[in-house]
């Protein structure tokens, strides 16, 4: 255990040294510009598809930017507020959405995952990260982003909607009157709302999703040639990042506030969010490092167990020992 342990540590300080080698801090820094420029395209993209599925545009634009605000440090989440002011014309005006609409609005978005393989393809020197596919891939990211969140707003009322349909349902009170063991049942069925409610609550489903959504991400990125673990470790490494970060952000907040007023005034979180925004993004390719370390020097469990048999049997077949 101490071995693997040794080991584990040891692939962390790697991905820091290609990290800084890389300088991926610059790489950061590019991804950040384009995702700054790229945030009100994507978002109009996202918020008009999934509310041709939801039905309600406005409502869904909300909910959006309020699971959008829980990667932001309370109080620098600022900027969600700019950019729904700003889409809030072109978005919820009525306007007719066409194809050109689409087309730019995704035109626009594929330019921060170019980035992304730009900077892939600085760390890894793999040159199909730079490959033409690229904008197909990215194409599929974007779809893929589009399905999660719809499955992500969607799975929470339809669970409840499922329950309270068999809990109210005149077949269940029946069964329920006629066969009274089946109390269990109906009792089950409320610690289940009961426990979904939490789930809500507390955001573990939403992020359950997150961190099934990124481990498919870096999977996508490496071109299926990273194994699920190694894909979960990066993104637990991301997402571990990013609750460190929001904590020292808070502590930024209390002690550094005035000095902030004072420089930038009432728009001093608009700077803190930008400056959030290019640390999530190091996070981001701290985690590509990583993924990339483990694709060349993966961590297996049983390689411990492999030595020690290897080792018997050069010590069984040394003459020495008879």
């Amino acid at each position: 255990m101490k071995d693997f342990s040794h080991a584990v540590l040891m692939r962390y300080i790697e991905a820091f040294k290609l990290f800084r080698h890389r300088r991926v801090m610059t790489l950061a820094a590019a991804a950040s510009f384009y995702l700054i420029l790229t945030m009100i395209p994507f978002f109009m993209l996202l918020v008009r598809t999934a509310g041709l599925f939801l039905g309600n545009v406005r409502e869904t634009g909300h909910q959006i930017l309020t699971m959008g605000g829980t990667l932001f440090p309370e109080k620098s989440n600022q900027i969600l507020t700019l950019v729904e002011k700003i889409v809030e014309g072109p978005l919820f005006s009525g306007a007719s959405f066409n194809l050109f609409n689409v087309f730019i609005l995704i035109f626009s978005s594929l330019t921060f995952t170019n980035v992304i393989w730009n900077g892939l393809y600085l760390i890894t020197e793999d040159e199909k990260h730079v490959s033409r596919w690229k904008y197909l891939k990215g194409l599929v990211i974007i779809f893929v982003t589009i399905v999660i969140f719809c499955v992500t707003l969607i799975l929470p009322p339809l669970v409840q909607m499922f329950i309270e349909l068999i809990e109210n349902n005149p077949l269940v009170e029946y069964f329920q009157q006629k066969y009274p063991q089946g109390t269990s049942v109906v009792s089950f069925l409320e610690s289940l709302k009961y426990g979904t409610d939490i789930m809500i609550r507390s955001n573990f489903l939403h992020a359950s999703i997150f961190i099934l959504y990124f481990t498919f991400l870096y999977r996508w990125f490496f071109n299926w040639k990273i194994s699920n673990a190694q894909a979960v470790v990066g993104t637990m490494t991301f997402v571990a990042a990013i609750l460190f970060g929001k904590l020292l952000f808070y502590g930024y907040f209390v002690y550094l506030r005035s000095n902030l007023v004072a420089s930038y005034g009432d728009y001093y979180t608009v700077v803190v969010a930008l400056l959030w925004i290019f640390q999530v993004m190091c996070f981001f390719f701290f985690g590509a490092c990583l993924c990339h370390v483990l694709q060349i020097k993966p961590l297996k469990f049983e390689s411990r167990i492999e030595n020690v048999e290897q080792n018997h049997e050069v010590k069984s077949d040394d003459p020495a020992i008879d």
